[in-house]
């Protein structure tokens, strides 16, 4: 495929090619959107860097027909194992209660996870222009002015949006002169990418806590483990295997040896973040506007999904589908997130890095007994698989609340565990009538468009009805979503599925509506980040046509 030509006059210019920033150019192009995307670099890093994509993360690549070369190179940890005081614990099983089609941590370079997103982002036809940085932006109210500087030679061009996805040292966001407020911890802390030979099993993370500090042991593929502990104050910047070696051996109560080293470093830790996300033209994402603690493995995945909430948005906007206003849901949806993620991190930090004798005793005895406990377990694994984060209080989400009946319903879908209004939308087996061809409800809501489901629920003698609308709703909004029919397995009227029904299909035991939590006729609007924009029952149908027309230029 021919790649294109540069353009002075690209739509949106993306600053930085990590993951944040070809995640934001791969759904960029996905929309047909004109953009160029720079990085100061002349090659990729070579280096692991961040290991974790999350199970939300993975969702996200399905949906872009890339996850099947990254779970072709993955190590999945389903466990996290620790040693506390040299006693063996199971810490954390995140397959147990998830309803993500991936209960796990997928442990990938982020060498490798760049180098299959650059690829497809090639196979869409585009390219990275490497060894090209930012010298000077400018903005107006009509676009910005960028000055690039390539190999010496300096160009400008005109973008009507900037996305800076340029890391921690942002040169987009001091030209905003945005504060990058926080702090640094104090503790230096040294890594390692080794060959551990020791008698644990592969597929479980370790965390070894003792009087003297914390290891974290991390199985990768090709046999090697990422370890990281506390530097010793007097030992040098740079790390030698040895001193690793008497780590492992003080915190591991059995035989280990270390060998092989590919990766050796150490490192200060920091916890800052803008206030903002967007300022005019602008927009900040991934560790360009929030940086913490590595611990749960959510930088990385955190700033993939600022990219994934921003792209679609951008997008629609400069398709004409939405109003300029509707950008600043990015900051409204993704800067609470980026906060959390701060204040959660950061307490784990000091949960691990206390000293004093008795708060390690209190932390060591009451940990076991609660991670012992179903809820903790699920808040755990909902919270670092990132599937917990929503968007229920953003401007651009309804939930229809008007009437004692919906209160009640709404009420009743929280405490069955549906899918509010906000929330991600939950993956379920599926089956496509006609052909008899399984599939699964995350390829119905891939498309670039919005997607409308109504789930019939338990009302079998409305899925005529319940046909005749969804049918009516996607060719009234056809500019901007797609409707299909949800029918219960055991709700089935097989005189009216030869073909008489509208883009219907069969849910396989009910496991969509039980997951979705419909009892009832269910719309529900799929925005094109797999989030909900809205639910109500059939009977809210006009308010459904108040939000669209509210939101969308139709």
């Amino acid at each position: 495929m021919p790649l294109p030509k540069k353009s002075e006059s690209s739509e949106v210019l993306i600053v930085g090619a990590g993951p944040t920033g070809l995640i934001m150019a791969i759904e960029l192009a996905r929309h047909d959107i004109p953009f160029r995307i720079v990085d100061k670099e002349d090659q990729p890093a070579e280096t692991s860097r961040a290991l974790a994509l999350q199970s939300r993360t993975l969702e996200i690549l399905y949906s872009m027909d890339v996850l099947g070369k990254v779970l072709a190179k993955k190590q999945a940890v389903a466990v996290l194992g620790g040693y506390i005081n040299d006693r063996p614990r199971v810490l954390l099983n995140f397959m147990r209660g998830s309803k993500s089609p991936y209960p796990y941590i997928c442990i990938l370079s982020q060498a490798e996870t760049e180098q299959i997103l650059t690829e497809h982002l090639q196979s869409l036809g585009h390219k990275i222009e490497r060894g090209t940085s930012v010298e000077q932006l400018v903005q107006t109210d009509k676009g910005v002015t960028v000055t690039l500087k390539t190999k010496g030679k300096k160009s400008t061009m005109h973008p009507n949006w900037v996305v800076g996805c340029d890391g921690a040292h942002s040169v987009v966001r001091h030209a905003l002169d945005l504060p990058f407020k926080g702090s640094t911890y104090e503790e230096e802390f040294m890594l390692a990418d080794v060959k551990v030979d020791w008698k644990l099993p592969p597929q479980t993370a370790q965390l070894f806590l003792k009087q003297e500090g914390v290891l974290v042991a991390i199985p990768m593929a090709s046999g090697f483990t990422r370890l990281v502990t506390m530097a010793d104050a007097a030992a040098d910047k740079q790390p030698t295997l040895q001193q690793f070696q008497e780590r492992v051996n003080y915190f591991y109560p059995g035989d280990a040896t270390l060998s092989d080293p590919k990766w050796l470093t150490s490192f200060k830790l920091h916890r800052r973040m803008v206030p903002k996300m967007r300022v005019g033209r602008v927009f900040l994402a991934g560790d360009a506007a929030h940086i913490h603690s590595p611990i749960g493995g959510q930088g990385m995945n955190t700033g993939i999904q600022d990219a994934h909430n921003l792209a679609w948005k951008l997008a629609a906007h400069i398709q004409g589908k939405v109003r300029e206003e509707f950008l600043d849901s990015y900051n409204d949806e993704r800067l609470p997130v980026a906060k959390h993620v701060l204040q959660g991190t950061n307490a784990a930090m000091r949960a691990l890095l206390v000293t004093q004798p008795w708060l390690q005793k209190v932390r060591d005895g009451i940990a076991p007994i609660l991670l012992k406990l179903p809820i903790v377990q699920s808040h755990l694994q909902s919270m670092i698989s990132e599937t917990n984060v929503n968007y229920r209080s953003s401007p651009v989400v309804s939930h229809e609340l008007d009437t004692v009946e919906q209160l009640r319903n709404w009420a009743k879908t929280c405490f069955q565990g549906g899918v509010q209004a906000g929330n991600r939308a939950i993956d379920a087996p599926l089956l496509e009538p006609k052909s008899c061809t399984k599939t699964r409800l995350y390829n119905l809501i891939k498309d670039t468009d919005h997607t409308l489901l109504l789930f019939v629920g338990e009302q079998p003698e409305l899925i005529k009805a319940d046909s005749d609308l969804i049918k009516k709703l996607s060719k009234e909004f056809s500019r901007v979503l797609k409707g299909y029919l949800i029918v219960a397995e055991h709700s089935i009227d097989y005189n009216l599925m030869n073909g008489k029904l509208y883009n219907t299909f069969i849910d396989n035991n009910g496991v969509g509506h039980n997951r979705f939590g419909c009892i009832k006729s269910t719309l529900l609007l799929i925005r094109p980040d797999g989030y909900c924009a809205f639910r109500g029952d059939v009977e809210d149908v006009n308010s459904l046509r108040y939000y669209l027309n509210h939101h969308f230029l139709l």
